[in-house]
């Protein structure tokens, strides 16, 4: 993490202290601004376009994916199995139950890790928990996911591994951006549902 997106971090914190106590900084659950602060400058908040490739496509039951860009910015290209909520909508009441859950892992997603990161702060700050950020946003899967080649003469097992996984959630990223809306609720039980008959046509 860059100095720059550090002390960009410090000032987001700075400026929405304010903010987030006017959120339930009264309540009994609640996370301190130090402590925040403390967690986001570590950078363990945030996981990697290639984690979370491998991620989306081996199907992790245990993560969602948030997008708090603007709907008319989800529906230009967002990462398979996001739902939208828009950070100003972030905290009402409806959406409670899906970010708070303890069982499952949250992932905002945005352009390029600002939005999501407040958004990871105003979660934290009501103490939801497994809360993370796809560190760089899209611009950053954009780079190692959708642009990655290999460029060397030879390559070893561990490279054809991670370039398999880059080149499949590449693949979802497309089929998933390229369906109405109306089909992407049932993309990935009915992708599970193929896989399953393909291997049992194989026996």
């Amino acid at each position: 993490m860059s100095f720059r997106y550090k002390f960009s971090i410090v000032l987001i914190v700075l400026g929405l202290i304010s903010v987030i106590m006017s959120f339930g900084g009264k309540s009994n659950a609640f996370t301190p601004p130090e402590k925040i602060l403390g967690t986001l400058l570590s950078g363990t908040y945030s996981i990697s376009p290639d984690k979370l490739a491998v991620m989306i496509v081996s199907q992790d039951s245990g993560m969602q994916i948030v997008d708090v860009r603007s709907p008319e910015q989800y529906k230009s290209g967002s990462i398979p199995g996001a739902v939208n909520i828009p950070l100003a909508n972030l905290l009402e009441p409806g959406y409670k139950t899906t970010l708070s859950s303890r069982d499952t892992k949250t992932i905002f997603v945005d352009r390029d890790g600002m939005l999501s990161t407040q958004a990871w702060m105003l979660c934290t700050q009501k103490a939801y928990k497994g809360l993370f950020i796809l560190g760089g946003g899209l611009e950053e899967w954009e780079t190692i996911i959708m642009k990655s080649k290999f460029e060397g003469e030879t390559i070893s097992p561990e490279e054809n591994a991670l370039f398999e996984k880059r080149y499949q959630a590449r693949r979802l990223f497309v089929q998933w951006n390229s369906m109405p809306d109306s089909l992407k609720t049932g993309f990935f039980a009915a992708k599970s549902k193929k896989d399953k008959e393909l291997v049992g046509g194989c026996e």
